[in-house]
């Protein structure tokens, strides 16, 4: 090859460096809109706990960087009696409902 000729790019070249520009606008995207930004947010955790999953949404608390494994420790316990009370509060709706319907008949 001489050096008066242009060198060719290859065509998987080209296609590879499309591929990737495709992939960086997602990755330049605010952390705030991302799933990671979410799971990484103190109170968008707390707020799924104690108002959507209770005990359900625990693995979401133990992915999230944004709380110490001591105080991941500690929401986890808080979180469990938090859906104990949850569960026993239906029980008695449920009991209560029952004995109204029955006496009832």
């Amino acid at each position: 090859m001489t050096s008066d000729q242009p060198t060719k790019v290859q065509p998987d070249m080209e296609v590879h460096s499309e591929i990737v520009a495709e992939a960086v606008p997602a990755a330049n995207q605010p952390q705030s809109t991302t799933l990671r930004g979410l799971v990484d947010n103190r109170w968008v955790v707390l707020g799924t706990l104690f108002g959507v999953t209770a005990a359900l949404g625990l693995p979401l608390l133990w992915a999230s960087r944004a709380f110490s494994t001591t105080s991941k420790i500690v929401w986890s316990v808080i979180v469990l009696l938090y859906t104990i009370l949850i569960l026993w509060l239906f029980w008695l709706v449920v009991v209560w409902s029952y004995t109204r319907i029955v006496d009832a008949l």
